[in-house]
């Protein structure tokens, strides 16, 4: 076998030519709206006239199905299926097929598919794969999304911890220990950070309402956060929401207090997703869009 002849994207084929990609025995008939399939000289030609990706991609037919869909599609909308996303984002690539149109869509597809704000309990079982896709195909926005929920719903450890303490790594992260560190790197930033603001007790516009703090913040704040995995110190923008539900009204605070306190704690979920960028070295997408903007000629 050898490679095949470059096809012009939108090349218009014969009519009597069927030209053939198989992908592990499953045959898919190029149309004229696929002929940018064969543009980048990256598939074989077999003897019998029909091509095959190299085997060291590994590709299965539905992964490739998701590519020739699109390609076959003429409204070529964003990806709503992760897997399909990962699929059409690694073949796309420049270092696969190298299709621009569909690697732009792809990428903005794994953008969309994720939160760009904090998000409590937010959860993705496939987050580590989708952090790995997204530093691989620099997907900005959505890095500190994937680092913050692989962080609070796994065992990764933190940094400098003893490497013989055992934790569960994903085997996908297994492979990328670069990442693990980063993730512990994460992790300690952000119990430094919200230790001291979990163990200050919080005051209010008014001294009754901050004696008020000040007698449930312990039970109704630091026991609570101790105790609960899933909102202590190492997952801030989740106990932080849960102060923010107190019924703190009932615990003899003022309207006006309950509503500046509520607003103050949202301030400090907004202060950590903001460090989060300086603590993982990530410019925010909305400065490197204006970046841009300001740099276009």
């Amino acid at each position: 076998m050898e490679f095949a002849e470059p096809i012009s994207p939108g090349s218009v084929l014969p009519p009597s030519e069927v030209v053939r990609v198989v992908v592990d025995g499953k045959e898919f008939e190029i149309t004229d709206s696929q002929t940018a399939l064969l543009a980048s000289g990256k598939l074989w030609e077999t003897e019998d006239g029909s091509y095959v990706l190299p085997d060291e991609w590994n590709v299965h037919p539905s992964q490739f199905s998701a590519l020739f869909d699109l390609l076959h599609s003429k409204t070529k909308r964003p990806l709503e299926n992760f897997d399909d996303i990962a699929s059409v984002l690694t073949l796309s690539s420049p270092s696969r097929l190298n299709l621009p149109d569909i690697y732009a869509i792809a990428k903005e597809s794994l953008s969309s598919f994720f939160p760009h704000t904090p998000t409590p309990y937010y959860e993705f079982g496939q987050s580590e794969e989708a952090l790995v896709l997204a530093i691989e195909h620099d997907v900005k926005p959505v890095q500190k999304t994937l680092y913050y929920a692989l962080i609070t719903h796994s065992d990764i450890g933190v940094e400098g911890e003893d490497s013989s303490e055992p934790h569960e790594i994903h085997p996908i992260l297994s492979s990328h220990p670069e990442l693990v560190k980063t993730c512990q790197h994460l992790q300690s930033k952000l119990i430094s950070h919200f230790t001291p603001v979990l163990f200050t007790v919080s005051t209010a516009g008014h001294m009754a309402c901050t004696d008020a703090l000040a007698d449930h913040w312990m039970a109704s704040v630091i026991g609570p956060a101790l105790s609960d995995p899933t909102g202590g110190v190492s997952a801030p923008i989740e106990a932080l929401q849960k102060i923010r539900e107190i019924n703190w009204k009932e615990l003899d605070l003022c309207e006006e207090c309950v509503q500046d306190k509520r607003e103050e704690w949202k301030g400090e979920v907004d202060t950590i997703w903001e460090k989060m960028d300086e603590w993982l070295g990530i410019i925010p997408y909305r400065m490197v869009s204006s970046l841009e903007e300001h740099n276009a000629p």
